[in-house]
């Protein structure tokens, strides 16, 4: 199996180009941002992506999609379809890089409980099939599988932001994956804002608003 997967990551295209999707990373981000990808570390004000365990290093080409769905279905993932957009978006850019020791079980991202500050460490299993908006934050997220064995597995979690590169629990109040996005989307944080077809930005749409940009006030 792991000679498949090697193939499949030697086959990488040149990086594909986006669509502007208007979501901009936070620049204190950047400060913060490591070469690397695929589990991170828990820091004091959220959580840092590190060299990915199996190669030290990240990809500098991103796969496409059918290459993300190729890997996915060597480790046994049978309905690829269904898997959780974010996830495969952080796969295809290489922030997530599945292990060829530890599979599905590869670290996403190790985080603090919200409640109590216990730790939680998230895997690429857990949030396989998990949502594209946290909707079900006010019943406690009762369908994740990122859960606080310390709060009686009574505090459940959304992992956002895997796309980005910068993964971080969060109750599901403030996720939402867009994606109309190019390729699997991005994430764009508050569920009221819609994608623009005509320009591939996003503006709240709330009350039957237009997209702002094409239709200026």
């Amino acid at each position: 199996m792991d000679e498949a997967i090697s193939n499949i990551l030697k086959k990488l295209d040149p990086e594909e180009q986006y669509k502007p999707c208007g979501h901009e990373e936070d620049p204190s981000k950047k400060k913060r941002k490591v070469e690397g990808g695929g589990s991170a570390k828990k820091s004091g004000a959220g959580s840092v992506p590190t060299p990915n365990a199996a190669t030290g290093t990240r990809r500098k080409r991103n796969l496409t999609r059918k290459q993300v769905h190729d890997l996915l279905e060597k480790y046994g993932v049978c309905d690829v379809d269904l898997v959780c957009p974010c996830l495969k978006e952080g796969i295809r850019k290489g922030h997530i890089q599945l292990s060829p020791h530890d599979g599905l079980d590869t670290v996403v991202v190790t985080d603090t409980c919200l409640m109590c500050e216990n730790e939680i460490i998230a895997t690429v299993h857990n949030v396989l099939y998990q949502g594209d908006i946290g909707l079900d934050y006010e019943s406690g997220v009762p369908d994740s599988k990122v859960r606080c064995s310390n709060c009686d597995n009574s505090c459940g979690y959304y992992v956002v932001d895997m796309c980005t590169g910068y993964p971080k629990i969060d109750t599901g109040k403030s996720y939402s994956h867009c994606t109309f996005c190019s390729a699997f989307g991005c994430c764009v944080g508050d569920f009221r804002l819609a994608h623009c077809s005509t320009c591939n930005r996003h503006y709240f749409a709330e009350g039957g608003a237009v997209c702002s940009n094409c239709y200026p006030a």
